[in-house]
């Protein structure tokens, strides 16, 4: 459910198994000793005369155990709730590129693999179903690492020194993603080995470094100087748990580590195909390796789709356990109170009024768990929500939601007791 490797290993250790032994412990001592103390209490005398136990309210070590379970319950729900919304956001908040219809084929590195780079970019750029071709490193490809270098230039118009995030990519590059340009030109097709000193600075970078005119700026490197071209708009290349990071884009094509191939839509079988026939000319010794950009963005929030399916899991199991003990509570207090309720009905009770009479106890003993859940589960989910530099917020309806469902499941139970009864 939460795709975790489990071996048999992971419980044969100590600390696990001294803390199942003492759990197991704890239950049993503490369901006997409950006995007993209730035992002693009763007279058997009295039991014998049918006068133990009558009325329709309950112990509290009952109403302790119900109260805990309607309190895990509404947690559980508000989480579900929650993380059901931040996945939905990781999967539909726009990126500031488009990674859909876009293969990404991981190409081999070495001395050999140049020719081959360009060999299968040839055959390919002939497919009328490839709108176009991007060839980039290693550091390149969202969803992965950044370079991080030190630079040189003026912020502020006192000169720096930082360390700044960058990628290496060909001209087609942010064409490819479908990232306009805010100013500037873009990069333009240049030879593998032709330097021209050219470089592409994200938004954020330029307002960083207090530029209001960020084209014909100047960044230094160690033994290279490259001039600021165009300012593209600021997008995630990292995942949402990262806020985004002032970034700078330059023009190197020479050891590619991917081929980004940007398709037409319902074509990916047509480009597949084609892929496969031009590598084994290209790269006979090599198997092919490709994936889809997009899916390769939402790796970076499986655990989070994971986290969401057990959160579900778990709600519905301690609901249904809640649902258990209501039942047994319920049908426990009506049968002690079969007589009570019979003289009302003869003094002219309606249903309603025996209904309310049950359904009290269970609404004030939900109301307090509900005040209990509140802070509780506020203070952990914003925790959770602390790990994401972009998030949704948790909202006072998923708190009213919460209470309708175990309101409603409530009413049910002790309406359908009542009416058995």
């Amino acid at each position: 459910m939460v795709n975790r490797p489990f071996v048999l290993s992971d419980l044969l250790n100590l600390k696990i198994l001294l803390a199942i032994m003492a759990a197991l412990f704890v239950l049993g001592a503490s369901g006997a000793v409950y006995t007993g103390f209730y035992l002693k209490r009763i007279s058997l005398a009295g039991s014998l005369r049918s006068k133990a136990s009558r009325g329709v309210g309950m112990g509290l070590v009952p109403k302790l155990m119900l109260g805990f379970q309607f309190f895990i319950s509404i947690g559980m729900i508000v989480a579900s709730l929650l993380v059901s919304r931040q996945v939905r956001y990781l999967r539909n908040t726009p990126l500031g590129f488009n990674p859909k219809n876009v293969l990404v084929v991981e190409l081999p590195q070495g001395i050999h693999a140049a020719a081959g780079d360009k060999y299968l970019k040839h055959e390919l750029g002939a497919d009328p179903d490839i709108l176009m071709l991007s060839l980039c490193g290693s550091n390149s490809l969202p969803g992965e690492y950044t370079s991080i270098d030190v630079m040189e230039y003026q912020e502020r118009k006192v000169l720096v020194k930082k360390a700044i995030d960058n990628i290496s990519v060909d001209a087609n590059y942010l064409p490819l993603l479908q990232i306009p340009l805010l100013a500037g030109t873009g990069f333009e097709d240049k030879a593998e080995n032709d330097s021209n000193g050219h470089v592409i600075v994200t938004a954020l970078f330029a307002r960083n470094a207090g530029w209001n005119q960020a084209v014909g700026q100047t960044i230094f490197q160690p033994g290279e100087t490259d001039q600021v071209i165009g300012v593209a708009p600021d997008f995630h290349f990292s995942s949402f748990h990262n806020p985004i990071a002032p970034m700078l884009i330059f023009q190197d094509p020479s050891d590619p580590a991917y081929l980004l191939i940007r398709m037409g839509d319902h074509t990916s079988a047509a480009v597949i195909a084609r892929l496969q026939l031009a590598w084994k000319k290209a790269f006979p010794q090599f198997p092919v390796s490709y994936f889809f950009l997009d899916q390769h963005l939402l790796q970076q929030y499986k655990d989070e789709e994971n986290l969401f399916k057990l959160l579900l899991t778990l709600s519905l199991l301690s609901i249904g356990i809640s649902c258990i003990g209501l039942v047994a509570y319920t049908s426990y207090i009506i049968r002690i109170a079969i007589f009570d309720i019979a003289v009302r009905r003869v003094l002219g009770a309606s249903f309603e009024d025996i209904f309310k009479l049950f359904g009290r106890q269970f609404a004030v003993l939900l109301g307090i768990a509900f005040l209990a859940a509140f802070p509780v589960s506020w203070y952990l989910i914003g925790k959770w929500l602390n790990q994401f530099s972009y998030h949704e917020n948790l909202k006072l309806t998923d708190y009213f939601v919460a209470l309708g469902l175990m309101a409603g499941i409530v009413s049910v139970v002790i309406l359908a007791s009542v009416r058995l009864r």
